[in-house]
């Protein structure tokens, strides 16, 4: 007698995983650990297909690149700035910020903060008058009855910053008098 036996093999159950993480990032198939330092492989998943045979998974793993920014910026004496919700200021002028999920790839992104000062914008008006003659400076009267003084300039200074101005005067008979009681 003679037997025919016709069989019919299910396709290979085969998926391949590709896949890019962030930095850092890792996953686990068929209790494997799959990451930067082991990013491809292939595993085999007994009886997991939907026809009962056995199924192949390729991986093959990319890393997005770590995104990372400096945020270098000089400010005014007194201003501060927060940065992923912390102070920054003359007492806390650097630091690292992580952002997450704050890069376009949906990872996780890096702030490099660092503040600086502007020097401040420090001026003098020493000046001699006349008897009876006076100044006005910054919408203040200088004259006799008011010799010195220091003046603030709201934004005044090249860098946007606010400049001061120190004000003193003499008047030329006070000058005299000045010299004659300081000589020897």
């Amino acid at each position: 007698s003679t037997v025919v036996v016709n069989l019919d093999f299910y396709p290979p159950a085969v998926n391949n995983l590709d896949d890019e993480l962030c930095d850092g990032g890792s996953i686990v198939v068929n209790s494997t650990v799959y990451d930067a330092a082991n990013p491809t492989g292939m595993e085999t998943l007994p009886g997991a297909s939907v026809n009962g045979c056995d199924s192949i998974v390729n991986i093959n793993l990319t890393f997005a690149p770590p995104v990372v920014v400096n945020l270098d910026t000089s400010l005014c004496a007194g201003e501060f700035i927060y940065v992923n919700g912390n102070l920054y200021n003359a007492s806390n002028p650097t630091g690292t910020e992580v952002v997450p999920n704050g890069s376009v790839d949906g990872c996780d992104s890096t702030i490099l903060v660092s503040v600086s000062y502007y020097p401040p914008a420090v001026g003098y008006l020493d000046t001699i008058l006349q008897p009876g003659e006076s100044i006005i400076v910054n919408g203040t009267l200088y004259d006799h009855t008011n010799l010195s003084g220091t003046e603030i300039f709201p934004g005044g200074s090249y860098t946007g910053c606010d400049s001061t101005l120190h004000i003193t005067l003499m008047y030329e008979g006070d000058l005299e008098a000045f010299v004659s009681t300081t000589s020897p």
